[in-house]
């Protein structure tokens, strides 16, 4: 892969390796605005490497230059690649252990080069690192260079759908927002770095927002400016790490803890470190039991509560002065060794090595040598799912046929292919064929069932449908389009041909009267009969219905005066368009 651009660093870095003599002193060197040299490849845990390839949306799919997110989400993962070939931003999802990857309406495919789900941002030819925030089966994303706007990937629905996050941030309706970070905690979603578009009021580095619980819609008075520095990049917010009960907001100088649990008993009452903050976006994590750990600007430190922090850098040796001016730091958690780890690029070699892991069993520093794999710019640690998965689907549907094809009606046909009682299916229909959009006719066909009547459809229209099974929340893959789910609904119902119309004198003024028509041949029609006097001439009035296969109808013993009188008649069945009325004949009274 080709070097890529990574920065720029949100917090600054120290240089440890270079210092400067002042005053007889040796001082470190503290740069901000850096950037960070890197590729985009990711470690997933100690001595293995990415096992996916993700591509782009070019009509011939090639290699994303580099990968900027990977979280857990649900039972799957998600990943965030750019391309400098495309200059987009990509949203893949995955599977937990990275072995394989979803479409959007999340049926595995069975290959190593996932394509993307969606696309996040277009026309951003350099890379940044990217947030992603789980809420309720909603993945909520933020573009950390406040370049691209909020998005959310809703997995709620299927397909899965990718829309911009609009929020009321200034009370005058709901914008489009551009947070640089999102977190979620306490069933509210928290977003930092954005004010609102209200003029001067875009970049707030030091805001963070809020949602009121289950991820509602934020307000404008839902706020907590952080650090003692209002508007000053000086003090902007850098990440925000959940541990337990508390979430600690890191800016570049300072750490706050937020407890409380909603907008009357949030509590940011006072600092807990206003010395050193937070070395860089991804350089905290959370530890077992609400421990914080956390890489500042003078080396490692923890804190559980409300503090104060406890260093852990007198358990260092020297090895450390090897972290220089551009390397980005990686805390993760690795739940395998009981170690919180901080992981960084070689920038000579390029592999990924451990800088240093605390045990936090043994309270022991451990380190700081430990090649991790060739993964270049590590991005997070995840684990795959360990527990019982429910089982998905045995198999799809099979053995697909259309039948019953009306005007505006069709029924589906299939072999289930799962029959579990807990299986039910969902099945879609299109026109016109093969380019069409899916329409969802029910996603709750229940288990058993293998046939299903389509309605409201259009006359003389080339329809496709396809079905799948789901259980357990896993869908199987698709039984359809092909020849056999694909019909074409009936214009309209061939008309019936009269043949006679007769009223014969019985006496008493009395008549009997005969109507005779031919069928067009086609099956369970109706046929509807008409007449009436010369003045309502064609006769609109209904006389009768013979059911599917009759072709005369007589009625008896009819007082009728002397007229002229006329009869037609037309086939008529539940679907269809009617058919056209038949010629009209007359009889005389």
């Amino acid at each position: 892969m080709p070097v890529k651009s990574f920065g720029p660093f949100p917090g600054g870095v120290a240089d440890f390796a270079n210092p400067i003599a002042v005053q007889g002193k040796q001082v470190l060197r503290f740069a901000r605005n850096c950037r960070l040299d890197g590729v985009g490849r990711l470690i997933v845990r100690g001595g293995t490497q990415l096992a996916l390839t993700l591509m782009d949306d070019q009509g011939g799919p090639a290699p994303v230059t580099s990968v900027q997110a990977l979280i857990q989400f649900a039972d799957a993962a998600l990943a965030v690649g750019h391309s400098t070939i495309t200059s987009k931003f990509y949203l893949y999802w995955l599977k937990a252990d990275l072995s394989d990857w979803y479409n959007s309406s999340k049926v595995l495919q069975g290959t190593a080069a996932p394509l993307p789900v969606a696309v996040l941002w277009s026309a951003l030819a350099n890379p940044a690192p990217v947030l992603i925030a789980e809420g309720l089966n909603v993945a909520y994303i933020a573009h950390n260079g406040g370049l691209g706007q909020t998005r959310y990937f809703d997995t709620t629905v299927t397909p899965a759908t990718i829309n911009d996050l609009l929020e009321n941030l200034d009370g005058t309706g709901n914008k489009t927002c551009f947070f640089r970070g999102v977190v979620s905690f306490k069933q509210a979603l928290w977003g930092w770095g954005y004010g609102s578009q209200a003029a001067g009021d875009a970049v707030r580095p030091e805001l963070l927002r809020f949602t009121p619980p289950f991820f509602a819609a934020m307000a404008a008075v839902d706020n907590f400016a952080v650090g003692h520095r209002t508007r000053s990049i000086l003090e902007s917010i850098v990440d925000c790490i959940v541990c337990g009960q508390i979430m600690y907001v890191g800016t570049n100088w300072s750490i706050w803890p937020i407890a409380g649990d909603g907008r009357d008993t949030w509590d940011k009452s006072r600092p807990i470190d206003e010395a050193y903050g937070f070395w860089g976006l991804r350089s905290a994590c959370a530890g077992p039991n609400g421990y914080l750990y956390y890489w500042s600007h003078r080396g490692p430190l923890r804190v559980i509560g409300y503090g104060p922090p406890e260093p852990l850098w007198p358990r260092i040796s020297k090895a450390i002065l090897n972290i220089v001016d551009n390397t980005p730091l990686v805390c993760v958690y690795n739940s395998f060794v009981d170690q919180v780890q901080w992981l960084y690029q070689d920038q000579t070699s390029g592999r990924v090595s451990r800088l240093v892991g605390y045990d936090v069993l043994r309270e022991a520093i451990v380190g700081p040598d430990g090649d991790v794999g060739l993964g270049i710019s590590v991005m997070g640690l995840i684990h795959p799912i360990t527990t019982t998965v429910p089982p998905g689907p045995v198999g799809p549907p099979t053995t697909p046929s259309t039948t019953g094809v009306g005007s505006f009606i069709a029924t589906a046909n299939w072999v289930n292919g799962d029959t579990s009682p807990e299986t039910a299916s969902q099945l879609e229909y299109r026109t016109p064929q093969s380019t069409g959009t899916w329409q969802l006719a029910s996603s709750s066909i229940p288990a058993g069932q293998t046939s299903y009547q389509l309605t409201g459809l259009a006359p003389g229209t080339a329809y496709e449908w396809r079905i799948k099974h789901v259980r357990n929340g896993i869908s199987s893959a698709y039984l359809g389009p092909s020849a056999n789910t694909q019909f074409s609904t009936v214009a309209q119902l061939a008309p019936p041909t009269i043949s006679s119309f007769t009223m014969q004198a019985v006496g008493g003024g009395l008549f009997v009267v005969r109507v005779q028509w031919v069928n067009s041949g086609e099956s369970g029609v109706s046929t509807e009969v008409y007449w009436g006097p010369q003045n309502v001439n064609p006769p609109t009035t209904l006389d009768y219905t013979a059911p599917p296969g009759v072709s005369s109808n007589t009625d008896t013993a009819q007082t009728l005066p002397s007229n002229t009188w006329y009869a037609r008649v037309r086939h008529v069945k539940s679907g269809f368009v009617s058919s056209n009325y038949s010629a009209i004949l007359s009889a005389f009274t």
